[in-house]
């Protein structure tokens, strides 16, 4: 549930009820301090969580403590993302042939074809226009746009 000021505008925040796993001891197993997809990256807070780093995920210290340096990339401890000799790995699939953001999994849909799996500046499919359905030129530079001094009405407008 998407999270509310006193105003009813929406902050940005979100609310998930969510119920721990036990495990075979008894304890509790607490999910971790940070999820990441791609870019977007979320922080975890709920009642009764133990202390623990968001940069290295281990318990009994916080972030503006923390000594380790753990990579974004391969999830080992002891270098930075941008020191990581291997390859690159998508964040929603796990594969390390591609990151995100050109993940066939991704959320994105491309705005020239409309499928998903790809953005539009990889589209493979001639430039299409959005205003007039033409796959001779973009929105841009579409006869039809206010742009270019046309009406913006398929109807009305005569090439």
């Amino acid at each position: 549930m998407a999270g509310r000021d006193e105003h009813g505008i929406k902050t940005g925040y979100y609310n998930f009820q969510v119920k721990l796993k036990v495990s075979e001891e008894g304890d509790l197993k607490h999910l971790p301090p940070t999820i990441q997809i791609g870019a977007i990256r979320g922080i975890i807070f709920y009642s009764g969580q133990p202390k623990m780093c968001r940069k290295c995920e281990q318990e009994g210290h916080v972030a503006a403590d923390c000594k380790q340096e753990k990579c974004k990339n391969c999830g080992e401890l002891g270098h930075l993302t941008r020191n990581c000799r291997e390859k690159i790995m998508c964040h929603l699939c796990g594969e390390k042939t591609h990151s995100f953001r050109s993940c066939p999994l991704s959320y994105e849909k491309c705005k020239n074809c409309g499928e998903l799996g790809h953005l539009t500046r990889n589209c493979r499919e001639k430039i299409m226009c959005h205003l007039c359905g033409e796959k001779t030129h973009s929105f841009r530079s579409c006869p039809l746009s206010y742009r270019k001094g046309g009406t913006g009405d398929q109807e009305s407008t005569t090439f």
